[in-house]
């Protein structure tokens, strides 16, 4: 089963003479990319900075700007006062007598709204956002079957803890450009015989199938689109391949949201003369006295989502 391509070029790009000035809502972008969990684990830890910071600067100011009902001067009593300070709870049992206390007290508490305020809209957004995820295969399959008749075959799996719904894809290619190296040229809209989905359970998959046989990218290859693919013909078309985009929406029924996911495939993740290994069982649960099943369980197997077998070749690439 052998891949296009075991040492195809790999296409990076770079970007000169650009600048870009980062304001406070990079930043913003910058939280709403992380984990919530390190979200809230980055505003402890900034909580924390900021209150020993300022108790640092209260002690540095010292005593004759503090009143102290109880107890004594120190780091400690000074950190009591701006963990006070920083939370607004303010018991009266320490505050500050002097105007830089003052003005100290007021920076920290404006602080405080600043962190809280940017903590609990990243935490909130964050939250808000669908939890949808769709995995891809790691290989796409050009299935050749013994008559000639070739397939791209790409399986997709529902990697949410819930279905969903209303789920659509699309395909499309880039061919390389004739007589220019390794650059990609046009792209080309690859049909699918199944764009549409209703509904996706948890664990299931779906598999997204490319008739080459009435294909525009044989068209584009070939010039023409012959009955059956010769071992020329097919050759031809895969040494034209330089990528393949999937493109897939779906529907969070949770958050009433559409999502959309994209997963791009080289030539090094292409497998000809190969299918998916089946990860559809049916089990019977139950029968009927006659012995006809009463109750039938369809069984997904999520660890075959990347599996495939060798097919008998027509021929080998």
């Amino acid at each position: 089963m052998p891949r296009l391509s075991d040492s195809a070029t790999t296409l990076t790009h770079k970007v000169e003479a650009w600048t870009h000035r980062r304001d406070f809502m990079e930043w913003m972008s910058r939280l709403l990319e992380m984990n919530t969990s390190l979200v809230i684990l980055l505003g402890l830890v900034a909580n924390f900075l900021v209150v020993v910071i300022f108790a640092l600067l209260y002690w540095a100011n010292g005593e004759n700007c503090v009143f102290i009902a109880e107890g004594e001067f120190g780091f400690s009593s000074m950190f009591y006062l701006s963990v006070h300070s920083f939370t607004t709870i303010g018991f009266g049992s320490i505050f500050p007598t002097c105007s830089f206390a003052h003005v100290l007290v007021l920076t920290e508490q404006y602080i405080a709204y600043v962190v809280t305020a940017v903590l609990g809209a990243v935490i909130v957004v964050q939250s808000l956002k669908p939890r949808a995820k769709i995995r891809f295969a790691k290989d796409a399959m050009f299935t050749v079957s013994d008559d000639g008749q070739c397939r791209l075959m790409i399986r997709i799996a529902n990697d949410t803890r819930y279905p969903v719904e209303h789920c659509g894809a699309s395909a499309r290619c880039k061919l390389r450009r004739m007589g220019a190296g390794d650059l990609p040229t046009r792209q080309i809209e690859l049909p699918l015989m199944s764009d549409f989905n209703a509904r996706l359970g948890r664990g299931q998959h779906w598999v997204l199938v490319h008739a080459l046989k009435s294909s525009p990218l044989v068209e584009t290859v070939l010039d023409s689109v012959p009955e059956v693919l010769s071992e020329e013909d097919l050759q031809e078309v895969f040494a034209q391949i330089w990528l393949i985009d999937v493109m897939l929406y779906v529907v969070d029924p949770i958050y009433g949201q559409e999502v959309r996911f994209h997963k791009r495939y080289t030539k090094n993740e292409m497998v000809s003369h190969a299918r998916y290994a089946d990860m559809l069982f049916t089990d019977v649960i139950s029968k009927h006295p006659d012995g006809s099943p009463s109750e039938v369980q369809i069984r997904h197997d999520y660890s075959l989502l990347d599996e495939y077998t060798e097919t008998t070749p027509a021929f080998r690439l």
